[in-house]
């Protein structure tokens, strides 16, 4: 959780400018100098697929990437996927205002891409949050035996662009990642979403996604997330942290510590994305989760697929065994809705029972959701 201190990632990123425009919106050329030839074309492929006008400095392999506005961190995003970590180490990123030539004095700036990289990302990201673009929505969790019925919502995060545009999350969750800023990003929105719900009025539970790397980052404090509850007239038990399994754990024991203090606070947890990725079914007897949330990858055509079939109803008898509440994520098809209704599944959260909305409901139209 962020303290709003020195300490804050995307706190500090926000106040430095570095070799970026300020406050990243101004036009110019990002200047990449490559290490190798392999790089070099590398990153000029990058450029023409993303139809980038570029300038090319032969035979100094330097690229020279025409930016405008916000568009130096969507670039960058796609290098970032693109390019190696050692080409993204070894070469050299400088950005130069206006249509101007680099001169002697600006070389001293320039750094590894992988850096330069980072501190865009991050900044963008703070910049964000800064200016109040950052946006929480809402998908409805409902009854499986009724699904009129609302159970909760989760608490999706978004962003907008300065001309009104959505930011996808996985964006912004990236760069939180690169810049070390995830549980700065994870603190801002829950803020917003316990704000949100109390203003809504609506009732039930509300899903904070958190990943493991935020739950034992220093910043993070139950106890803070129990003073927003208090100051928000928000039951406490109306809370469950979902523990998103979007990366490996690197410190099980802190995690299993933190997320504790969490329910010692009266806060309720949730485990994401059971039956994919890097779920770890030892996780439910370390953790203790009260609900479990079968993966949408899971629950997609589950009707017609024999092996889906086999490991979710296995992952169901432990749960039920365990009495711990079971949610099927992604349903979208009336099948699929059927299938885990008939194997005693709680709670169904997809397209068919609800898009994400900017508030929270209390009941569902399931017709208006096909």
């Amino acid at each position: 959780m962020t303290h709003g201190n020195d300490e804050d990632p995307l706190g500090a990123l926000a106040n430095v400018s570095m070799a970026l425009p300020d406050p990243l919106r101004g036009s110019g050329r990002l200047f990449l100098g490559a290490p190798s030839e392999d790089a070099f074309e590398q990153l000029r492929q990058i450029a023409e697929r993303t139809d980038r006008v570029f300038d090319v400095y032969d035979p100094d392999r330097i690229l020279a990437i025409h930016v405008h506005k916000d568009d130096v961190v969507g670039f960058l995003g796609q290098v970032r996927q693109d390019l190696s970590s050692v080409a993204l180490e070894d070469t050299k990123a400088l950005f130069k205002s206006g249509t101007d030539e680099p001169t002697l004095g600006d070389f001293p700036r320039a750094d590894s891409l992988k850096n330069f990289l980072i501190f865009a990302r991050g900044k963008w990201l703070a910049e964000i949050m800064r200016e109040e673009r950052l946006v929480v929505h809402f998908q409805p969790i409902v009854y499986a035996s009724d699904t009129g019925r609302v159970y909760g919502h989760e608490a999706l995060a978004r962003g907008r662009s300065r001309t009104g545009d959505l930011i996808a999350p996985m964006r912004m969750l990236s760069a939180a990642r690169d810049a070390g800023s995830l549980s700065s990003l994870d603190g801002k929105v829950h803020e917003r979403a316990i704000q949100m719900l109390a203003t809504s009025r609506a009732e039930g539970a509300l899903f904070l996604n958190i990943t493991p790397s935020t739950v034992v980052d220093a910043h993070f404090e139950a106890e803070r997330h129990r003073q927003l509850a208090d100051t928000y007239d928000v039951a406490p038990e109306r809370i469950v942290f979902e523990i998103t399994e979007s990366e490996k754990l690197t410190d099980s024991d802190q995690l299993v510590r933190s997320l504790d203090a969490g329910r010692a606070q009266g806060f309720r947890l949730a485990l994401d994305d059971l039956g994919a990725g890097f779920s770890n079914m030892n996780l439910i007897h370390r953790v203790r989760p009260d609900i479990v949330k079968l993966d949408m990858d899971l629950t997609r055509n589950i009707h017609e697929d024999a092996y889906k079939s086999v490991i979710a109803e296995k992952i169901i008898e432990i749960a039920q065994s365990l009495d711990i509440a079971t949610v099927a994520e992604g349903v979208e098809k009336p099948e699929e809705l059927e299938w885990v209704r008939s194997r005693g599944v709680e709670f169904v959260q997809g397209f068919l029972t609800g898009h994400p909305e900017e508030l929270p409901r209390d009941t569902v139209d399931i017709s208006s959701a096909e």
